[in-house]
């Protein structure tokens, strides 16, 4: 009753990364790098529960994972600058030993059939992040950077903002899903069905570091879709409704940098109408009209930091 699959996965990574450092009108070459390895099993197990529950199974993955930095994160380039009153080196650029995003992820899913395109699901996930990936302000060596500054510093240890890898945190969740044939209930609504689902997520990651209050880019609260459709004798006909909860965005920026945006809560309908020839010199031709945003549902955003006040001002409203 019980069948799966196990696996390991060896990545050796060797990174480097070329730059400038830049003071003043002075520039200097830089050449930087990096060298690391993971080691990442995974498992997968299909639990048959058929001698308790007919056409039930029960789903158990587990994996070691990792996710890329971002490749500007990992440039060499820095700018830095002496201040005149502390004496102290001070400055900002990439970090090309930045190491992956890691996490351990542990799926869980149960699953009953009920029949040919008909189930209802469960699933919780969660995603144990061994480091992950924020701007920190650290101790750097700015021995040998070019300066044109008549200030001499006290030493050549200084503090650098730069992306870095973080300890500790989690993503987790739960998602239910259901697929029904409204046909089995009741043969008049043969070829009629209704597909539903939807999934909570929080995390305890603050991309901005411990003791901020952002959230991860992407990140929603609440997802949820529902689908009513007809399929039969070449006509096909669905509307779909989906919501997603406000969440912070990625956007380009002043001078194509990253930058972040608020983006509201939005719930959009979308409806298609189609047909397809069963037979005939016309067979396999079809034809299909879809319409987006039928409830005319803006997207709305606001700035992604607050002014000083912790006031956020509304930022972009579009309707299509």
């Amino acid at each position: 009753p019980v069948r799966g699959n196990a696996g390991v996965q060896y990545v050796h990574v060797n990174q480097e990364a070329r730059g400038k450092a830049v003071n003043g009108g002075v520039i200097t070459d830089l050449h930087d790098g990096a060298s690391y390895d993971d080691v990442l099993p995974t498992l997968n197990l299909n639990f048959d529960l058929g001698n308790y529950v007919n056409d039930t199974y029960l789903r158990f993955g587990a994996a070691k994972t990792v996710a890329r930095p971002r490749m500007s994160d990992m440039r060499a380039g820095v700018s830095a600058g002496i201040d005149p009153t502390t004496r102290m080196w001070s400055g900002s650029g990439g970090n090309p030993h930045l190491e992956p995003w890691r996490a351990n992820s542990y799926d869980l899913s149960l699953e009953h059939y009920l029949g040919k395109g008909a189930y209802v699901s469960a699933a919780y996930f969660f995603k144990a992040l061994k480091s992950y990936i924020y701007n920190q302000q650290r101790e750097f060596d700015y021995a040998g950077f070019p300066t044109s500054s008549a200030v001499v510093p006290l030493q050549s240890v200084g503090t650098i903002n730069q992306p870095a890898n973080g300890q500790g945190g989690f993503v987790r969740g739960i998602e239910l899903t259901a697929s029904l044939q409204l046909g089995a209930l009741w043969h008049r609504l043969d070829g009629f069905g209704v597909q539903a689902s939807a999934s909570g997520t929080d995390s305890s990651i603050h991309p901005n570091g411990p003791g901020t209050k952002e959230k991860l880019p992407g990140l929603s609260g609440v997802v949820a879709n529902l689908t009513a459709f007809y399929e039969k004798n070449g006509f096909s006909a669905r509307i779909s409704e989906r919501y997603r909860s406000a969440f912070r965005g990625e956007v380009t920026g002043l001078f194509a940098q990253r930058a972040f945006s608020e983006i509201l809560a939005e719930k959009q309908v979308d409806v298609q109408v189609g047909y397809e020839f069963q037979d005939g010199p016309y067979k396999n031709l079809s034809f299909l009209v879809q319409a987006n945003n039928l409830n005319n549902q803006p997207y709305q955003t606001k700035q992604g930091s607050p002014f000083a006040s912790g006031a956020y001002a509304p930022e972009r409203y579009t309707t299509y």
